[in-house]
């Protein structure tokens, strides 16, 4: 039995630190163009040290840029040493206190490129955003985009309804209860049994109520199931009782698997009237809530534009940063830092304000290295899928996460942050980031990618409504493997869904 005392072990072992720069730089590097926007306002409001420079004298006034594309991590360096005050000379003469006086500060060194990032970029001054506008007094005024009109939703269009009628007050609250849970799709999928406890009323009340909010426009609403949706819809078009009515009553999963020809025979329907039936329920709206809400569509923001030059044929890759701010240290305070004012006295005036000069200059940095790395991961993706924006889906080549990453020499989760809920526009349209990321499938010349596996799909689909006839998951795989492309069934389906292609007995013709 061995005693127990204190001793002493060395260790060594290696761990990342996150540090606070660290942090900031990953969370910079996942935000989208209108999101890094948001946060450089922020910061703006926040941090004195940050000034925006709204025209380009101001930022020629500022200190031009003078980073190179191959920036390195040891000029950054030199960046911090050069924003650090206490490797700066004091500036000649007194300190003159108004800011607009200050601007005819100038940030010398390799600290001078931190003050006009977009000029780094070689951006060609293009604005990919909408523009603010402001008044003769400065004063910001609300673009154009907030008087737009908005869609009024489901709850809005039901209430408004509801008001008109005479109710009880007791009734009226329920049916208020039963519209606020009405799902986006027009549907309720809380049982009576839930909303009576949470309401404490019993179920004949409830019943009673959602028949009143059942008989509003749209016809269906409030629904618990399609089934009920439909039967909804045909009883407001008073085809309650008629061959469409039991056929969904009687024989719905025929009904919804399209198998008429049972349905008929089980109803005794003649070939006339079982037509007329199905025509009747196809011309249902299985979603009610579908043309009610919803914000207007505006398009998304681009983060990156690619443009393809017209006498070489290669393409190059610009940083939609147009409609950010553009951001510089603040004059005032900086002379103030380096002069050591008397209004700067007080040691924790000084510190907290060299606290702020830091954070700006991190905050510069971080957006640099998000525009630098999201351009470098972009010209790797532009490179492997030269043949798509050439030629279109069939030269879809397969691409990973993994391989991205061993070209640029970064971790694929760096990759996976660059990507993230970013858009760039090129010669064929706006893409996700992660769009120009696909599978491989194996082919007998090689390998080919589950994109232009899909696209073959939806040709071959396609060719139905031309009068070929209607093919399963199991018939496409083995056009496919005809083809030379090695694919079960399973995969077929599971493409097919992807696609929002219906099975083929849904598809299926009468």
């Amino acid at each position: 039995m061995s005693s127990l005392s204190p001793n002493l072990q060395l260790r060594q072992q290696q761990r990342l630190v996150m540090t606070p720069q660290l942090k900031q730089a990953l969370k910079i590097l996942q935000l989208n163009t209108g999101e890094l926007g948001d946060l450089i306002e922020n910061e703006l409001a926040e941090n004195p040290m940050l000034e925006e420079i709204g025209s380009e004298a101001e930022a020629a006034e500022a200190g031009p840029s003078s980073e190179s594309e191959s920036g390195s991590a040891g000029e950054a360096d030199e960046a911090s040493r050069a924003a650090s005050p206490e490797s700066e000379a004091a500036p000649e003469g007194p300190v003159e206190a108004p800011v607009e006086a200050t601007r005819e500060l100038e940030l010398e060194g390799p600290g001078a490129e931190l003050d006009d990032w977009a000029q780094y970029l070689d951006d060609d001054g293009t604005d990919y955003s909408l523009a603010r506008s402001e008044r003769e007094d400065g004063e910001e005024k609300p673009g154009f985009e907030s008087f737009l009109s908005r869609a009024e939703t489901l709850q809005e269009h039901l209430l408004r309804q509801l008001e008109s009628e005479e109710l009880p007050p007791e009734q009226r609250r329920l049916c208020e209860e039963i519209i606020g849970r009405v799902d986006e799709r027009g549907y309720l999928d809380e049982g009576l049994e839930g909303i009576g406890r949470d309401c404490g009323a019993g179920a004949p009340e409830l019943f009673h109520a959602l028949r009143r909010v059942q008989s509003l426009d749209p016809p269906g609403v409030a629904a618990r199931d399609l089934r009920e949706c439909l039967l909804l819809q045909l009883e407001a078009l008073g085809a309650k009782g008629g061959a469409a009515w039991d056929a969904l009553e009687s024989h719905y999963d025929d009904v919804v698997h399209r198998r008429w020809d049972r349905v008929a025979k089980a109803l005794r329907l003649d070939p006339g009237e079982a037509a007329r039936a199905e025509a009747l329920v196809a011309s249902l709206e299985p979603i009610p809530g579908r043309p009610y809400g919803g914000a207007p569509n505006a398009g998304v923001r681009v983060d990156a534009v690619v443009e393809k030059d017209p006498l070489t044929g290669s393409y190059r890759v610009v940083i939609a940063d147009g409609g950010l701010p553009r951001l510089g240290f603040n004059a005032y305070y900086r002379r103030l830092i380096k002069s050591g004012g008397a209004s700067l006295a007080d040691p924790e005036t000084r510190a907290w304000l060299k606290d702020r000069q830091q954070s700006a200059l991190w905050l510069m940095r971080g957006i640099q290295q998000r525009h630098r790395t999201l351009r470098r991961v972009l010209e790797e993706i532009v490179q492997e899928q030269k043949g798509f924006l050439d030629s279109g889906p069939a030269a879809f080549r397969p691409l990973t996460l993994k391989d991205i990453a061993g070209r640029t020499g970064l971790h694929e989760s760096t990759i996976s942050r660059v990507c993230t809920g970013k858009y760039v526009q090129t010669p064929r349209g706006v893409f996700e980031l992660k769009f120009f990321f696909a599978s491989s499938l194996r082919t007998d010349d090689g390998e080919t990618s589950s994109r232009a596996v899909k696209d073959r799909l939806r040709e071959l689909i396609g060719e139905e409504d031309e009068g070929q006839a209607v093919r399963s998951d199991l018939e496409l795989a083995g056009i496919l493997s005809q083809e030379g492309v090695r694919i079960a069934r399973r995969t077929v389906a599971k493409y097919r869904e992807e696609l929002r292609i219906p099975p083929a007995h849904l598809r299926r013709k009468s």
